[in-house]
């Protein structure tokens, strides 16, 4: 259908769905129009097919849990691939995207969005979302936008509380606006949380950001993010795993970094870290390593003068190594 793409013709409720070997491009431009819509189904699986040149999302998957793989995404006006969850979507929660090439879309490479609201107490939700082996570039705004809001019913006092875990392993991030940008917010009597693993991805020769951390939670591992042009890991955060901070990347932190209990923070001789304002600090619950020698050494500073400094709260028998660092006085 040339007005919607194939969108209505895949809307199965909790049945299979196999689509492969297509070509799908040119499809209409309402705010409902993609490419490619999958809607409030449950483990299909979407192979092989090239997804360009249509007036608004490439791939659009709502309240569904399908299996991408082998997918080329470009060109098309707005976002790549984008995912979105509300609290209507009970069972399906996990899309799996594999081995997908997302290049140069009208907005985000790919975008995962959780709305969850005005629902009954003790009905949270949660979602999670896995991006492995995947290609985004060149798109006009930023590689992956990640979103989570949450707000409750009209009236209290119960809380509704909304989650989004998304893994990003074996990924390739480059040569957009910027890399990863994050962002959670929540209305009246809703709470958000938002978790974000890097897992052997990088992220590299992006125009403005690498990272933006939004208070939310973070995992690494192996992940190198460096060349971006402003700054490569920005803003405000804190551990549900641990964290390395390597040498080759600028951080540049203007809100707190919470390395939670159990949690180790490894930080590489030769790092430079840099807290913006005066309620800026490093609040270390669990470990923290920073061992740097004396020709590359580990530097705390500050471009606004003061900041908070570290601080070590013992909650266990945690090692704590700040072998060959400096902090200037302002700290």
């Amino acid at each position: 259908e040339r007005s919607r793409g194939l969108g209505d013709v895949y809307k199965r409720q909790e049945n299979w769905v196999i689509v492969k070997n297509f070509r799908l491009q040119n499809s209409g431009n309402d705010s409902n129009s993609a490419g490619l819509k999958i809607e409030n189904s449950i483990n299909s699986v979407i192979s092989n097919i090239s997804c360009s040149d249509n007036n608004n999302y490439g791939i659009h998957i709502y309240n569904s849990e399908p299996f991408l793989r082998s997918i080329h995404v470009y060109n098309n006006s707005k976002t790549g691939v984008y995912v979105y969850f509300n609290q209507n979507c009970e069972n399906a929660h996990t899309p799996k995207i594999n081995n997908l090439t997302v290049k140069n879309n009208g907005e985000y490479g790919i975008e995962v969005y959780a709305h969850v609201g005005y629902i009954w107490p003790g009905i949270d939700r949660e979602y999670h979302a896995i991006i492995t082996n995947s290609t985004i570039s060149e798109n006009t705004n930023y590689g992956m936008y990640l979103h989570c809001y949450a707000t409750g019913p009209w009236s209290g006092p119960w809380v509704v509380e909304g989650k989004l875990y998304t893994t990003i392993k074996n990924c390739i991030i480059s040569d957009c606006r910027g890399g990863i940008t994050t962002y959670h917010d929540h209305g009246p009597y809703g709470i958000s949380y938002l978790y974000m693993a890097l897992q052997n991805t990088t992220i590299i020769n992006n125009t403005e950001r690498g990272v933006i951390l939004r208070n939310i939670g973070v995992q690494e591992d192996s992940t190198s993010v460096k060349n971006n042009g402003i700054v490569d890991w920005c803003g405000s955060g804190y551990t549900f795993g641990n964290w390395t901070w390597h040498n080759e990347s600028i951080y540049n932190f203007n809100g707190t970094i919470e390395i939670n209990s159990g949690h180790v923070l490894t930080i590489e001789a030769g790092t430079t870290v840099i807290f913006e304002g005066n309620d800026t600090e490093l609040f270390v619950k669990g470990a923290i390593n920073a061992t740097g020698d004396e020709n590359h050494r580990i530097y705390f500073t500050s471009n606004k003068k003061e900041w908070k400094g570290i601080c070590l709260l013992y909650t266990s028998p945690s090692p704590r190594d700040l072998s060959t660092t400096r902090m200037p006085s302002s700290a």
